[in-house]
């Protein structure tokens, strides 16, 4: 539907969407308006997004995971998080990012 991916961007970067625009996604035309402001949004971020909107309604694994790096990347970015800082993390076992604060 969509929804997981527009709440994992409006964790990541929170003015990037409004929460009022997120559809339930009980409808075919709610997953395809959410799977459009994915992408958009995503861009929006700076992400480079490799798939389309057809692709999140059709949930494809190796497309969906590219995107939820993308998001990740961006996260990464902003934060100013290292490859060192992540790698460092997750040796010490730490679940969340956030630890890092």
């Amino acid at each position: 539907s969509g929804v997981f991916l527009l709440q994992l961007m409006r964790a990541v970067a929170p003015k990037a969407i409004k929460e009022d625009l997120i559809r339930p996604g009980h409808s075919e035309l709610d997953r395809q308006l959410n799977a459009k402001l994915a992408i958009s949004t995503a861009h929006k971020m700076g992400a480079r997004v490799f798939c389309g909107w057809q692709d999140i309604l059709e949930a494809r694994p190796k497309l969906m995971l590219s995107m939820v790096a993308a998001v990740m990347s961006v996260y990464l970015k902003t934060n100013s998080y290292t490859k060192d800082d992540v790698l460092r993390e997750m040796r010490q076992g730490s679940v969340a990012l956030g630890s890092m604060r």
